[in-house]
């Protein structure tokens, strides 16, 4: 059984929401701590990001190939999943 576009649609897009949440919380923390060396700072983080980005799209067709095309949904699922974790625990820690 193949996903389609109409499957996978709505995983993408919350994945796509989850992650601009997450650079716009981490920006604005990076703009915020008191360092003199903030360029460089903002420029490792950019290149990380950017490095993942790449590698991730270029991987993606091998994990598919290799898995299934429910590999990057189930992906998907479990990186909402953690971030859900993640978050129910900042919150009871407040």
């Amino acid at each position: 059984m193949r996903a389609s576009l109409y499957q996978l649609l709505p995983m993408m897009l919350v994945l796509g929401v989850l992650r601009s949440q997450t650079n716009i919380q981490f920006f604005t923390h990076i703009q915020q701590m008191p360092t003199s060396n903030r360029h460089a700072l903002m420029m490792w983080v950019l290149t990380i990001i950017d490095t993942s980005t790449v590698i991730g799209s270029l991987l993606a067709p091998r994990l598919i190939l290799h898995l299934g095309s429910w590999a990057l949904a189930v992906l998907g699922a479990a990186i909402v999943g953690f971030c859900l974790i993640k978050q129910a625990i900042d919150y009871r820690h407040r």
